[in-house]
């Protein structure tokens, strides 16, 4: 009797093929590489030669058989199944993605008070505004929601929760108190979902109309109404979003899709600008946008983040002379391009997930602090 009886013969013919299919795939190209895998070179060096062997591992790892397919089969199934393939998003009602980073959940829900954090980046306003307001200028503080704030009728059930108290409201009363201008997107937003979308499906960020109507609100509380853009003379039919953070993140970037608002601005006659880069910053670096067309127009800077980095400029380069944005690190921005740029009007935008200092964080430059 041989080692393996005859009937498990014919199942171990009918396995080798199953088993050697990813190599044959490879050998006749069948599966091929994605775009993002990295070639092997031939090694110029001792040390490439030295790291061949890790490269090559990685190469395989990335390339071998179906992985890609399977990979992505595995996503599908388990978006069907609303089984995350990451714990860094979480699957809502009809298809809709959601952030975990940062218990975002947990403070959108109330779970989540860190009211001396909050209350510092409250301080931090009431100095801009104290040595912005001495030559006249304006300081509004704008705070754009997590999309758990305001698309909560496709949350998992178990996040949905109302008439909570949020770090949102600690940071709008603290405001109140020191008198400084509040643009409460949250209310905003909330009501404007109940007529049309406002933020995207498979990202983080709110869509085009969602940030048209933030933005205007942003002007009427920094008293300048006559900078608004009306929706219905800008939208101009749907297009296909480009960035799908979350579903990227899932492993189903085009597969799950996301259509969101055109917006063109031709009817309010918008004058060229230039862009200067500062890069202080590897991602989302500092930038100045200077228009000749708007010359003598006031200056706006924004401290933001990706909320505001592209999604205000065109509206705000419809007025502006110049425009400086930068990244507010979680209060660690630079409070130096304030000085030097002396703006007319000054905007604090950091999202709800960051609309706090961070542990130790201050304005860098700032004079108190020098």
């Amino acid at each position: 009797m041989g080692l393996i009886s005859r009937h498990r013969r014919i199942w171990l013919l009918l396995a080798l093929p199953f088993l050697f299919m990813p190599a044959l795939a490879n050998i006749f190209g069948i599966a091929r590489p994605t775009e993002e895998d990295a070639p092997i070179h031939t090694p110029q060096s001792t040390a490439e030669w030295l790291s061949l062997p890790r490269a090559v591992d990685a190469w395989l790892n990335g390339n071998f058989g179906f992985r890609a397919a399977m990979l992505r089969g595995n996503s599908q199934l388990r978006f069907a199944l609303h089984s995350p393939t990451t714990s860094r998003a979480a699957y809502g009602e009809n298809g809709w993605l959601y952030l975990t980073d940062d218990a975002v959940f947990q403070q959108s829900m109330g779970l989540r008070m860190r009211v001396p954090l909050v209350t510092q980046l409250a301080d931090i306003a009431g100095r801009l505004q104290a040595e912005l307001g001495m030559r006249g200028a304006r300081v509004v503080v704008a705070v754009p929601p997590n999309s758990q704030s305001i698309k909560r009728e496709t949350l998992p059930r178990w996040a949905r929760v109302d008439g909570v108290r949020t770090e949102y409201d600690v940071l709008r009363d603290a405001l109140a108190e020191r008198k400084i201008a509040f643009a409460d997107l949250r209310t905003l937003l909330r009501e404007e979902e109940t007529r049309a979308e406002v933020y995207l499906k498979t990202d983080t960020h709110w869509n085009n109309h969602g940030a048209l109507v933030a933005f205007n609100e942003v002007m009427r509380a920094a008293g300048r109404a006559g900078w608004t853009v009306d929706p219905s003379r800008v939208e101009t039919g749907m297009e296909d979003v480009k960035e799908n953070g979350l579903a990227r993140m899932i492993g189903l970037e085009g597969v799950l899709f996301d259509r969101q608002p055109v917006i063109d601005l031709t009817s309010y006659a918008p004058t060229p600008y230039r862009i200067e880069n500062l890069a202080d910053r590897t991602e989302q670096p500092t930038y100045v946008a200077t228009s000749e067309g708007n010359a003598g127009g006031p200056t706006v800077m924004v401290i933001g983040d990706s909320f505001t980095r592209y999604y205000f400029r065109e509206f705000l380069m419809l007025k502006a002379s110049r425009l400086i944005w930068t990244h507010h690190d979680q209060c660690a921005f630079d409070w130096a391009l304030v000085e030097r740029y002396k703006p007319d009007l000054l905007i604090l935008a950091p999202t709800e997930r960051y609309g706090l200092c961070a542990p130790g964080r201050a304005p860098r430059n700032e004079p108190a602090l020098r």
